[in-house]
């Protein structure tokens, strides 16, 4: 559980905007790994714009993990029906600096799991770029093994090879 105040809820554009924006100053490690850029605006736009192939940007869940002052130290997107009709996606889950490590992705990735439960998912998948070795120790450590490695994708400036690992969920059994 967060710590005593914390709490995760969905994102709003744009009333989250500003938040966000210094969530991703904050965690512009990753974003500049990721683009090869600084986090902007446009940063922000895309969480909210994106979706997977053939799927409604508004039928993406984004949440945010917030303090008990109200600032976001952590951003997670899935999304369903992609790559299969049963299938959830989870597009990205980061956590400040300063909690990386200390138990609040398996919290966030709980929270996503469960959703895809829910939602009657098989499975889950992530992508993870291919020099981000300490995220891909994370998802396997979290039961996701390796499935393919994509060609090299560019976003921003930067291209990477992506990694797509692949969870299978046990449904709940109906009596």
């Amino acid at each position: 559980m967060p710590h005593a105040g914390w709490i995760i809820r969905d994102l709003n554009d744009p009333d989250d905007r500003p938040s966000l924006r210094d969530f991703y100053e904050r965690a512009q490690d990753y974003i500049i790994l990721e683009t090869g850029l600084a986090p902007s605006d446009e940063t922000i736009d895309e969480l909210f714009q994106n979706a997977p192939p053939g799927g409604d940007p508004a039928e993406c869940i984004r949440l945010g993990l917030f303090d008990d002052r109200g600032a976001i130290q952590g951003v997670c997107e899935q999304s369903f029906g992609y790559p299969n009709p049963d299938s959830s996606y989870l597009g990205l889950l980061i956590l400040s600096p300063e909690l990386r490590g200390s138990g609040y992705g398996p919290i966030l990735f709980e929270r996503m799991k469960n959703t895809a439960v829910e939602n009657n998912c098989s499975e889950l998948f992530v992508a993870v770029l291919a020099p981000n070795t300490r995220g891909r120790a994370f998802w396997e450590r979290m039961g996701f093994t390796f499935e393919l490695s994509s060609d090299p994708i560019t976003t921003g400036v930067a291209t990477h090879v992506r990694h797509r690992l692949r969870l299978e969920l046990k449904r709940p059994q109906t009596p």
